[in-house]
């Protein structure tokens, strides 16, 4: 019988492990959640994301160095694990804890547990306040700086080893995990563990074989990686989906290995990620090397860079087929990264042999920012405000990483597959001389910490699931400190206030607003392959002779960089089209609720299409602010044809027509053109259903927030329990529960209050003297009384569009 290990916790006795595993650590629920995860930082001395409450498994490397020397490069003598066996004469092995400049880290009693003989002193911060045989206490004050912890004696035969520094928090009994980092993810649907597998600097641990993998006995877990056991534990305990990054040299049993290890840790209820290695396709890290040399030896190309691609698809594939033998389908899946800016990229891989065939989702990462390469573009940035920085970002950088999205949306599609990021969110960090420029670097820092940037943040998140249809995205990443090497970060520390964040905020901002919306599947679902699947052929188009340039980032010696992800903005180009959607009857709508709204939201800079049940005109009602031409308008889709992906917002315009699309209507009009047909109610539900599920705005003014009011998001109208403007009083003829009513005796308050929603009196919103600024925004969903208010509703639309 095979035990089945779902946690770990620290070992109750000194004579155990520093952990060991302990009966089920099963999240008690898995909530439903936006499809929104995000990447761990590295395991360093340096980072601020202290993950462990033993903060030894983040310690550096030991140092080898003397009473007199720091570091004299001499080697030690080490087991297995990573502990000091034996000391030269005079020989000291020293590791560091928290050191980096001005961390900031719990200050406090530190208890020191470990087993063997020998002797321990400390520096830095740390102060010895108690000894006893296997367990001392260190005063810790961070003023000081970060914790030297000094091996100056040790016994050969029974070595000092398994050294724990426990932090001074309150915790559970077994705790292995710092609560604030928990408390920090635990909203996240998935969590990417690539620099827990890979490292945070460069990419490039090496693991081939599987007695080179990472175990709970290594002296620390940033030397070979995160043990598969503590990825799967932090799972489970947080009910999010892992994330898996293979190390590009792992070969197939390790990889078997991993796979079955993985399965039998993870919770049933949660997904596995698997990908091979990381950005295989940019030339700065080794694995891009690596899968260039090994396409040339196996002929995939004489080109070497398609040569590279074509070996990262290629190894993917098998690495996917390894997993597929072990994991159930449902309960995996296969990630194929790529390079936001590079579509040949993506389709080279994907169409290298049964790739395609392999693979559940496509991955980018959809970074924003704005180019430093150049001398030219270091002046030009170093030279500006922090509000024509922003004006860039919101302006040309995100637009433009949003057309980058739609392009490789259309390759995903192709091979009907999801579109889904790995890493994203801002990238404003210098690149070659710029990475050390003051003006740069106070630049960037400065608008990491804007309160502009919560809103930015939001947008992007809005435009990502519009563009994909809600695929899910990964940021870049949970908590980082800033500096000339990024600020990837969504915090800086652990124990930043939330509302000093704005990147952060807005992140979870994100997924509180979203808890309460069904979000789409994990991974987005797909429509079933075509009959024809696409040609295993490459594009004609001719690859790059190499991957595009990305300057490798030197470590100081000291203070190891942050990860650098790959610079992918260009300079300034057009913005992307942000449209709206106006619905309108085809037969009796309210001119004036269709023009006021319409001439705002492009005053604003919205392209604003409509829609109807039918291509024929719509035809509005008479006297209702139209000119002299009659107010005939052309509809530019049927409802049907409406691509929700296309558009930022919805609007239901009023007028008695309206009725024609009321989904759960239950009676009848008396007037056959508001009955309706069943196939166009069910498009505008299914319309309204996907807006909400990609978190845009679903909008309606007068008659037409009946529309929303009938239409139903799971069995509820999607006004259910929210306060809403609209015209209260009269609607057409109809038959409701066997009574008959005439025209403007069934108020129109009575089919938004049968839906649970409450309608606010008119006047009581802003001005009492007027109805012209009756507008309620309430999530999502924007509504407003009727003609008075139109124009006051779509400024109101255009001002929450564009935060």
């Amino acid at each position: 019988m095979v035990r089945k290990i779902v946690g770990i916790a620290f070992a109750a006795a000194a004579a155990a492990a520093v952990l060991c595993f302990a009966g089920p650590a099963r999240a008690q629920e898995v909530p439903p959640r936006a499809p929104l995860g995000t990447n761990v930082s590295g395991l360093d001395d340096w980072s601020t994301e202290f993950s462990f409450l033993d903060c030894f498994k983040m310690s550096r490397r030991w140092i080898s160095g003397s009473r007199s020397t720091w570091d004299d490069q001499r080697p030690l003598d080490l087991d297995a694990r990573g502990w000091v066996r034996s000391l030269r004469a005079g020989q000291i092995a020293r590791t560091l804890m928290f050191w980096a400049t001005g961390m900031r880290y719990p200050a406090g009693r530190y208890v020191v547990e470990y087993e063997g003989q020998g002797t321990l002193a400390y520096a830095g911060g740390a102060t010895l306040v108690e000894r006893a045989p296997g367990r001392e206490v260190i005063q810790v004050d961070p003023a000081r700086g970060g914790i030297g912890l000094f091996l100056t004696a040790t016994t050969p035969s029974n070595y000092l080893r398994n050294i724990r520094v426990r932090m001074p928090v309150t915790a559970p009994a077994g705790e292995v995990f710092y609560p604030p980092f928990l408390d920090s993810i635990r909203n996240y649907r998935a969590i990417r563990f690539m620099n827990w597998m890979l490292g945070q600097n460069g990419n490039n641990y090496v693991q081939t074989t599987w007695a080179d993998r990472p175990t709970l006995q290594d002296a620390r877990w940033n030397v070979k990686g995160a043990p598969v056991e503590v990825m799967c534990a932090l799972a489970n305990r947080l009910g999010v989906d892992a994330w898996f990054t293979i190390p590009h040299q792992a070969d197939d049993d390790y990889v078997r290995n991993f796979a079955q290890l993985a399965l039998q840790l993870l919770d049933p209820r949660l997904k596995a990620y698997v990908e091979y290695s990381n950005e295989v396709w940019n030339g700065q890290f080794p694995q891009a090397r690596y899968a260039q040399a090994r396409g040339l030896a196996l002929n995939l190309s004489a080109n070497p860079y398609e040569a590279q691609i074509r070996f990262h698809g290629r190894r993917s594939r098998e690495i996917f087929g390894i997993f597929e033998a072990v994991f159930p389908k449902a309960r995996l899946v296969r990630v194929l990264g790529s390079h936001v800016a590079n579509r040949w990229t993506s389709d080279t891989a994907l169409a290298y042999g049964d790739v395609a065939a392999h693979t559940d989702a496509l991955a980018i990462a959809p970074y924003f920012g704005v180019q430093t390469g150049t001398s030219q573009d270091q002046a030009r940035v170093a030279a500006m405000s922090v509000d024509a920085l922003f004006a860039e970002l919101m302006n040309v950088s995100e637009p433009q990483t949003m057309d980058w999205v739609r392009q490789q949306l259309a390759v995903a599609q192709r091979y009907r597959l999801p579109l889904i990021s790995y890493e994203g969110g801002q990238h404003l960090v210098g690149v070659n001389a710029a990475q050390n420029d003051p003006a740069i670097n106070a630049l960037f820092d400065q608008a990491n910490r804007d309160a502009r940037m919560g809103p930015l943040y939001t947008r992007y998140l809005t435009d990502w699931a519009a563009a994909t249809g809600g695929g899910l995205f990964m940021h870049l990443t949970n908590c980082g400190g800033y500096g000339r090497y990024g600020r990837f970060g969504s915090l800086e520390t652990l124990d930043q206030p939330r509302a000093q964040a704005p990147k952060f905020d807005a992140l979870q901002r994100y997924l509180e607003e979203s808890a309460r919306l069904a979000p789409p599947a994990n991974p987005p679902a797909v429509p079933p392959p075509a009959a024809t699947p696409p040609a295993a052929t490459p594009p004609a188009a001719t690859p790059p002779a190499t991957p595009p340039a990305v300057p490798p980032v030197a470590p100081p010696a000291t203070t190891p960089p942050a990860v650098t992800p790959p610079v992918t903005n260009p300079p300034a180009a057009t913005p992307a089209v942000r449209r709206v959607l106006l619905v309108l009857a085809n037969l009796n709508f309210y001119y004036r609720e269709y023009n006021e709204p319409r001439q705002e939201l492009e005053r604003a800079g919205f392209v604003v299409e409509v829609a109807a049940g039918t291509r024929t005109p719509c035809r509005p009602h008479g006297g209702s602010g139209q000119g002299a031409d009659g107010g005939l308008v052309q509809p530019d889709v049927t409802i049907a044809q409406a691509d929700p992906a296309r558009y930022v917002a919805v609007v239901f315009v009023g007028g008695w027509g309206a009725s024609s699309y009321q989904f759960a209507f239950p009676g009848t009009y008396t007037n056959t053109a508001y009955r309706g047909d069943a196939a166009t109610k069910t498009a505008v539900n299914t319309l309204v259903n996907a807006m909400l599920s990609q978190n845009k705005f679903v909008t309606a003014l007068c008659h037409g927030v009946t529309v929303l009011a009938w239409a139903r998001v799971g069995n509820a109208s999607p006004l259910a329990g929210k306060r809403v403007c609209g015209y209260a009083q009269g609607s057409p003829a109809a038959t409701v529960n066997g009574r008959t009513y005439a025209d403007n005796v069934l108020p129109s308050r009575w089919h938004v209050e049968s839906n649970r929603a409450t309608m606010v009196p008119s006047r009581s919103v802003g001005d009492a003297t007027t109805a012209m600024d009756d507008v309620l925004v309430d999530g999502r969903i924007i509504t407003a009384e009727n003609y008075d208010s139109a124009r006051q509703f779509g400024r109101v639309l255009a001002e929450n569009l564009n935060r």
